[in-house]
C-alpha cells in the first residue's frame, strides 16, 4: 500500500513539472484543429532582384536562358551560347567551318564519292560528336553551268544523311542547296563549293537577305526569298511555291514525255489520292 501511495505521487510530481502541450482548439465549422499561428516576419529583408542583362547579352540570347556567369557577358559565337559565361570556340570547331575540301560528289549527280570523301566526312563526325551543343549549317553552292535544277539540294541532304548514320543529333545540322545565287567571284571553281556556317541563336531571329519573291526556276525547284533553293519532287513549282497535291498529271515531276526522261526522270502519274507516285512500266510508252 505504501509503495503504491508513493508511486502515484512520483507521477503527479512529473506530470506537474512537465505537463503535454494543451490540444489545439476545435473551430465550431468542422472537428478539425486550428492552423497554429504564422511565424512573425523575419527582420532581415529579402535581397533585391538582380538587374535584367543590358546591352548586347540581352538582345542576342534567348529570354529563357539560364545565367551560369551572372557577372560576366556570354560571348555569343555559336559556342555554348545558352549558358551564359564567356567562351571561345575551340580551335577543332573553327578548323570544320568555312569552306570545306575534300567532299566530292558523282557528276551531275548527289551520291556521294564515298572513298573519297569519308576523311573528311569522319573528320566532321568526330568534332560534331564531342561538341553536341553546336549547330552547323551545311550549305552546298554551285556556278552557272551545275546550277539546274535543285542539285546542291540534295547534295547537302546526303552529307547531312551521311553525319545522321554516324549518330550526330538532328538538331546539330542544318542542310541548304543555294545553287548558283550566292557566288563568289567570277571563277565557277570557287563558286562550286561547300561551306559549314556556326549557326548563333539570338533573341529575335534575323532577317535573311532577300532576293525579291520567291520563284520557280524549272518544274521541280523554287527558289527563296533568302537565296536557298528548295526541290518540289514529286510534284512541280508553281507561282512560286511547290505543289503538294495533284490534280493532273502535269502536276507531278518527272518526265511527260519519253525523250526528257534522261534529264527529267521517270514519269510520275497522280493517283486519286492526289499523291504523285512513279507510272508503272506498261504504261510508259
Amino acid at each position: 500500500m505504501v509503495r503504491l501511495l508513493l508511486g502515484s505521487l512520483l507521477a503527479a510530481a512529473c506530470t506537474a513539472k512537465n505537463p503535454d502541450p494543451p490540444a489545439p482548439p476545435v473551430t465550431a465549422a468542422s472537428n478539425t484543429p486550428a492552423p497554429a499561428p504564422a511565424p512573425a516576419p523575419s527582420s532581415t529583408p529579402a535581397p533585391a532582384p538582380a538587374p535584367a542583362g543590358t546591352g548586347t547579352e540581352a538582345e542576342a540570347l534567348p529570354a529563357d536562358l539560364i545565367d551560369l556567369c551572372p557577372d560576366a557577358p556570354e560571348t555569343v559565337n555559336g559556342y555554348e551560347d545558352a549558358d551564359g559565361c564567356p567562351d571561345e570556340v575551340p580551335a577543332e570547331v573553327t578548323a570544320i567551318t568555312g569552306i570545306v575540301d575534300g567532299i566530292s560528289f558523282r557528276p551531275n549527280s548527289a551520291e556521294l564519292e564515298l572513298k573519297k570523301s569519308r576523311p573528311a566526312l569522319d573528320r566532321l563526325v568526330d568534332v560534331l560528336l564531342r561538341h553536341s551543343a553546336v549547330t552547323l549549317e551545311i550549305a552546298v553552292h554551285s556556278d552557272e553551268s551545275t546550277s539546274k535544277g535543285c542539285l546542291t539540294c540534295r547534295r547537302a541532304d546526303a552529307i547531312a544523311r551521311y553525319l545522321l548514320a554516324k549518330d550526330v543529333g538532328w538538331t546539330q545540322l542544318l542542310a541548304r542547296g543555294y545553287g548558283a545565287q550566292r557566288p563568289l567571284g567570277d571563277d565557277p571553281r570557287k563558286n562550286r563549293r561547300i561551306e559549314l556556317t556556326l549557326q548563333v541563336p539570338t533573341a529575335t531571329p534575323a532577317t535573311p537577305p532577300s532576293l525579291g519573291p520567291a520563284e520557280c526556276l524549272d518544274r521541280k525547284t523554287v527558289r527563296q526569298a533568302d537565296g536557298a533553293l528548295a526541290d518540289c519532287y514529286p510534284y512541280v513549282c508553281r507561282a512560286g511555291a511547290c505543289l503538294t497535291r495533284c490534280d493532273e498529271r502535269t502536276d507531278c515531276a518527272g518526265a511527260q514525255t519519253l525523250g526528257e526522261m534522261s534529264e527529267q526522270g521517270w514519269p510520275l502519274e497522280c493517283m486519286p489520292s492526289g499523291e504523285c507516285t512513279p507510272m508503272h512500266p506498261d504504261k510508259v510508252h
